[in-house]
C-alpha cells in the first residue's frame, strides 16, 4: 500500500509541475495590454488592491490569439477576506476560458474558481481566508474579447466583520455587433409582450 501511495504522490506533483502556471503563460513573448493597481472600497475603507492585467500574444498551448486575465488581490485591512467576484458583461460569459490559478505566485488558493452558471461572473471563494498583508495566489482566465476597464467590475466579502467591497477591473467585452444584437433582442422582447387586458 505505501507503494501505491508514493506513486500517486508522485503522479500528482507530476501534473501539478507540466500544467501551466500564469508566469509561464505570461512570459513567452507575451504583451501586456493593460494593467493596473485597482482600489478595492468598502465605503470609506480601503479593504484591498488588486492587481489586474491582461496579457495578449501568448504562445501556450489553448491560449493562443487570446487575451489572458489575470487577478490578485492583496489584503490591506483587518477585514478576513474570502469570496471575490468578477463581473463579466452579458454576451460576454461563454467566451471566459480556462479559469485557473497559479499556486507559486501567491499564498492563498481557491477552492473553487470558475464561470458561474449564469455565465455572468468568475467566481472565486477561497478555501482558507486572505489574512491582512497577504496575497492571493494569481488567478487567471483566457478570453477572445478585449479588455475593457469596468467601473464595478468585482467584489470582495470578508467573513469576519461582513465588509463588502467593490473596485474597477479589466474585464472582456463583446463587440459592438453582440451588443446590439443583445440589445435589440431585449427591445423586442418590450415592444411585442403582450399587454395585460
Amino acid at each position: 500500500m505505501p507503494k501505491k501511495r508514493f506513486s500517486i504522490m508522485c503522479a500528482l506533483f507530476i501534473a501539478a509541475l507540466c500544467s501551466p502556471s500564469a508566469f509561464a503563460l505570461i512570459s513567452d513573448g507575451a504583451t501586456l495590454e493593460t494593467g493596473d493597481s485597482m482600489d478595492f472600497m468598502s465605503g470609506p475603507d480601503l479593504i484591498a488592491t488588486i492587481t489586474s492585467n491582461v496579457y495578449s500574444n501568448v504562445s501556450a498551448p489553448g491560449y493562443e490569439n487570446k487575451f489572458v486575465y489575470t487577478y490578485q488581490i492583496e489584503n490591506v485591512s483587518d477585514s478576513v477576506l474570502r469570496y471575490f467576484s468578477v463581473k463579466i458583461p452579458i454576451g460576454a460569459g461563454s467566451d471566459v476560458l480556462l479559469p485557473d490559478y497559479d499556486t507559486g505566485a501567491g499564498w492563498v488558493a481557491p477552492m473553487i474558481w470558475d464561470v458561474m452558471q449564469d455565465e455572468l461572473s468568475v467566481d472565486a471563494m477561497f478555501s482558507a481566508s486572505i489574512p491582512s498583508g497577504e496575497q492571493s495566489v494569481l488567478l487567471y482566465y483566457a478570453s477572445e474579447l478585449p479588455p475593457v476597464l469596468a467601473l464595478d467590475g468585482g467584489s470582495l466579502t470578508a467573513l469576519n466583520d461582513y465588509a463588502f467591497a467593490t473596485g474597477s477591473l479589466h474585464v472582456p467585452v463583446p463587440e459592438p455587433a453582440t451588443m446590439v444584437l443583445l440589445s435589440c433582442g431585449y427591445l423586442s422582447i418590450i415592444l411585442f409582450r403582450k399587454k395585460p387586458v
